[in-house]
């Protein structure tokens, strides 16, 4: 019986072994991959009980995570939103986890803020560090969902 389990305990080390020299490594650059393309996307959030919409649409270009916001409240009334054609309301290098701080900028009062963006395997986690100086139209903490593109 003794020699029976030294030899199972030999053989599942050899399996073990062989096992981590044929699991592929998995470089930065592929983590980087990983997690940037999980931000890509558009990203939606709304206030229940309160007019406050919030969005997020993340782009990638190259090695870099471009990000455009938009909150409206007030039934439209207050629109914090970056132009299409604009420059972005943040840019990032890609992450290499899965979360990263940004510096924001609000389009209403085109004053900076900080705020951290995490990507929690289905939603986006928006929470604001440091608020903007100026007015700003946007949720100080956000569970966003993505948008699924419509198929026609």
């Amino acid at each position: 019986m003794k020699r029976s389990l030294i030899q199972f305990c030999l053989l599942l080390g050899i399996l073990c072994i062989i096992k981590l020299k044929s699991t592929p490594d998995i470089k930065p650059n592929r983590l980087k991959t990983i997690y940037g393309s999980a931000f890509v996307g558009s990203w939606d959030w709304k206030e229940k009980g309160k007019w406050l919409e919030f969005g997020i649409d993340i782009k990638q270009v190259a090695d870099t995570l471009k990000g455009q916001l938009c909150g409206i409240t007030l039934n439209g009334n207050r629109v914090d939103c970056a132009a299409e054609d604009a420059d972005r309301s943040f840019s990032v290098p890609l992450p290499k986890q899965n979360s990263f701080i940004c510096t924001f900028t609000s389009a209403y009062s085109m004053e900076q803020g900080t705020a951290s963006i995490t990507f929690d395997g289905q939603s986006l986690i928006w929470k604001i560090i440091k608020a903007p100086n100026g007015e700003y139209y946007f949720p100080k903490l956000a569970r966003l969902t993505k948008i699924r593109a419509k198929h026609h």
